[in-house]
């Protein structure tokens, strides 16, 4: 199965307590992911979580990919911020 999900993906999660909330990918592994929204699931703390139990929205947060691939300083209330606004499109 071929995904396109990449480092500053919006996903949803489809499993756990967190189920029905929209994140963004900040590291990726084999078959793991982790994600952060910022607020409840903070940067410094990143959700692990199976690429199976996430449904990939194909909206990629350039900006934030940037900063985390170039190991630049990115704070929750961007991603918060960044995460509003393509989901209220």
């Amino acid at each position: 199965m071929q995904n396109n999900i990449k480092v500053g993906s919006v996903v949803l999660s489809t499993a756990g307590h967190d189920s029905g909330n929209y994140f963004v990918v900040v590291e990726l592994d084999c078959e793991f992911v982790k994600i952060c929204d910022g607020k409840n699931r903070p940067i410094e703390k990143p959700k692990r979580k199976k690429i199976k139990h996430i449904k990939d929205t194909y909206l990629v947060l350039d900006e934030i990919a940037d900063k985390l691939v170039t190991n630049k300083v990115i704070h929750n209330k961007n991603i918060q911020t960044a995460l509003k606004e393509v989901l209220k499109q």
